[in-house]
């Protein structure tokens, strides 16, 4: 009868003899898409073997992807699905940091912005206090982002905040700048906490294929915002970044008591 020293002793020198190349592929993406672009293209150099996995599209950038966003968006649905999932990882790579929340640089109401992922795209909000005077709040959307068929970056603004339900906005996104009063945007990334929204002025080809401008004297002055870090409570500290609001509105909307 075996022993448990023999027995741990077998286990011990056939795990030694296990490589990578001994799991099955489905295992082999899970661990590869914990690497980082950088370490895929070492990794690849290694073996003539996973050079052709390595390149897969469909498989280990689908997985990569899959990982770090596969339940916060559809990463099947962006661009149409007609997208490289490489692509994709690196445009999400860049604007995924945009998800939170963030303030004005200068001068202006709302001062507070919010991003979230949509189902193919990421929205970004206005957040002004409610209108009934109690302490809730209002989203208004403001800039729609998402990618062309071909990958290129599609970026909307809404000046006026007037779409107050996110289903209008993206409505309205997929009439295009002709039929809507839409602008065409770009935003530019200062490090990981600054970026500047500023309005494409030259022509741009939208969702439906044709060309447009952004509309006469709906002219978006650049701005800046700045990002609130650790703005989310958390078990340890669940008053964190809750002060960081409330000065903010405090400095637009003073708070009114009731006597």
């Amino acid at each position: 009868m075996a022993t448990f020293r023999t027995i741990e002793e077998a286990l011990r020198s056939s795990s030694s003899s296990f490589n990578f190349a001994d799991f099955h592929e489905e295992v082999q993406l899970c661990i590869l898409s914990f690497l980082t672009p950088s370490e895929i293209s070492a990794f690849s150099c290694t073996s003539k073997r996973f050079l052709s996995l390595c390149r897969s599209d469909t498989k280990l950038w689908f997985a990569m992807c899959d990982r770090r966003w596969g339940l916060k968006t559809q990463i099947n649905k962006w661009g149409d699905g007609q997208i490289k999932f490489k692509l994709l990882y690196n445009t999400l790579n860049r604007w995924e940091n945009l998800i939170g929340f963030w303030r004005r640089c200068c001068r202006g109401t709302p001062p507070l912005v919010f991003f979230e992922w949509g189902s193919s795209f990421i929205t970004g909000f206005m957040v002004s206090p409610s209108k009934m005077g109690n302490y809730g709040v209002i989203k208004s959307s403001f800039l729609w982002m998402g990618l062309s068929p071909n990958g290129e970056p599609l970026i909307f603004l809404d000046k006026d905040c007037k779409f107050e339900r996110k289903g209008d906005f993206e409505k309205a996104v997929e009439l295009g700048l002709s039929d809507t009063d839409l602008v065409a945007a770009r935003v530019s990334f200062i490090g990981k906490r600054n970026f500047v929204v500023a309005e494409n002025l030259g022509h741009v080809e939208d969702v439906i294929g044709e060309e447009g401008m952004s509309p006469e004297g709906r002219e978006w002055e650049s701005v800046i915002f700045i990002k609130i870090v650790y703005c989310c409570p958390t078990p340890s500290r669940p008053l964190q970044g809750l002060w960081k609001v409330l000065l903010l509105f405090s400095r637009i909307y003073p708070f009114k008591y009731e006597k």
